[in-house]
Parts: C-alpha cells; sequence; structure tokens
C-alpha cells in the first residue's frame, strides 16, 4: 500500500517562486530542473504521488526532494559532485526519453480519472500554458 503525502511546501517566498522557476527551465542539469519543480507543484498542493507520476520517478524520491528543500532549501536541490564515469546518457537522450515515458504516463493518468476533466485543467496540470 503506498503511503499518503504527508508532507507539502505551503508557503514560498517570491525571491524562493523567481529562483525555482528559473532554475526549474534553465538549469544545466535535468535532476536539478525536476527537483526545482517537485517543490514547486508541492507548493500548488500536489500530492506526492501526482508529484511522482508528473516527474516520472518513484514516491520515495519525490518525497526526498521536498525533505531535502525542507532541510536547505536552495543548496540542497544542487547535485553533489560524485566520483566516476560520465552519464550514459545524454541530456538530448534523456529527453526524448523522458517525453515518451510522461506522455504514456499521463495518457495512463488521464484513464484512470474518475471524472472527466477539461483540455485546459488537464493542459493546466501537465504545466502547459
Amino acid at each position: 500500500m503506498a503511503r499518503l503525502a504527508s508532507i507539502f511546501v505551503s508557503k514560498l517566498s517570491d525571491d524562493d517562486r523567481k529562483w525555482l522557476v528559473e532554475t526549474s527551465k534553465t538549469h544545466p542539469t535535468h535532476s536539478t530542473r525536476a527537483r526545482a519543480l517537485s517543490i514547486l507543484l508541492s507548493s500548488q498542493g500536489r500530492t506526492i504521488i501526482e508529484i511522482a507520476t508528473v516527474l516520472v520517478v518513484d514516491e520515495d524520491t519525490a518525497r526526498s526532494w521536498i525533505n531535502r528543500w525542507f532541510n536547505g532549501q536552495r543548496e540542497n536541490l544542487e547535485d553533489v559532485h560524485r566520483v566516476g564515469g560520465p552519464t550514459l546518457l545524454s541530456e538530448d537522450g534523456w529527453r526524448s526519453n523522458w517525453k515518451k515515458f510522461a506522455l504514456s504516463a499521463t495518457a495512463e493518468l488521464r484513464q484512470k480519472a474518475t471524472t472527466v476533466i477539461g483540455t485546459v485543467t488537464y493542459r493546466g496540470f501537465r504545466g502547459v500554458t
């Protein structure tokens, strides 16, 4: 049985919100962009399950990102330098795989929805303007 979300980012300062939006759009690493986006989604009242589904990560991962924010805010969203070989998947390769998976996950979510939602609401949930 999945754990329910018990943590939310309740209020963000204007400065934090601006930084998170900028980071989620322009940071050079996808993991930091995803972490920033998870904080923004949480501040909008999204559950851990919704955040994990949208960002195509495990619920424990999404929960740990929010805990990182509580424990150190901006500094803890950045990746720490690790020793090891280079990544096996390029940024472009990751992006194309993520889009394919995200589209299938959102389609599955839409099918499982108990109520019919409009296109505008659905786009808003996906972050499309």
